[in-house]
């Protein structure tokens, strides 16, 4: 991969949970020129992409389902943690 592109991985969401990964690409430098707009109060640019389907991303799909677990994991044992020693802080 060329230094200004780079590889992502988009993702089906649910309550901005990951759920499934839908595809992986490659998103290289901008194709033409930023173009700049502006409607009223509203301003912005606009810049278009070159974008390039690959096969699925396994080691960004792995690390965001790892990611999801530990999270997980963490909020469990503190619930738990709470449940059962809670009682000493009070």
């Amino acid at each position: 991969m060329p230094f200004s592109s780079y590889l992502t991985t988009e993702w089906f969401v649910i309550f901005f949970i990951p759920v499934f990964p839908i595809r992986s690409v490659i998103i290289h430098e901008p194709i033409s020129p930023s173009k700049y707009y502006s409607a009223g109060y509203l301003r912005g640019v606009v810049t278009r992409y070159n974008i390039t389907p690959v096969s699925l991303n396994r080691k960004q799909v792995l690390d965001v389902y790892l990611g999801i677990g530990i999270f997980a994991l963490v909020i469990v044992l503190l619930v738990l943690f709470v449940h059962f020693f809670g009682h000493l802080f009070t």
